[in-house]
């Protein structure tokens, strides 16, 4: 049960991070950003746009790769809104 609720609060940081690093915020609520997969060894998490987001991006129709981490009781999420096969991360390699 700890793991599922910690995973629950990466997905929704990492749904949040998305949508702030556009500057859009989850302009459909939790669903304008859908979680794709997770690799829970390395707290890596792919998140696509939907609705809105996906509309006013529509370069960004991969996969985006976010960045979560957990510090005693905070769990905290980073984005550069790059796609995981685009050049930076997960380039040329899997994601994870």
């Amino acid at each position: 049960p700890d793991a599922r609720e910690e995973w629950l609060l990466r997905f929704w940081c990492a749904k949040e991070a998305v949508a702030k690093a556009l500057g859009q915020g989850l302009l459909d609520g939790p669903r304008s950003a859908v979680i794709v997969d997770a690799d829970m060894s390395s707290g890596l998490v792919l998140v696509r746009l939907t609705d809105q987001l996906a509309a006013l991006f529509p370069d960004l129709d991969g996969p985006l790769l976010v960045r979560t981490g957990r510090s005693g009781d905070l769990v905290a999420a980073t984005t550069r809104c790059a796609r995981a096969d685009a050049s930076g991360d997960g380039a040329g390699r899997s994601w994870r």
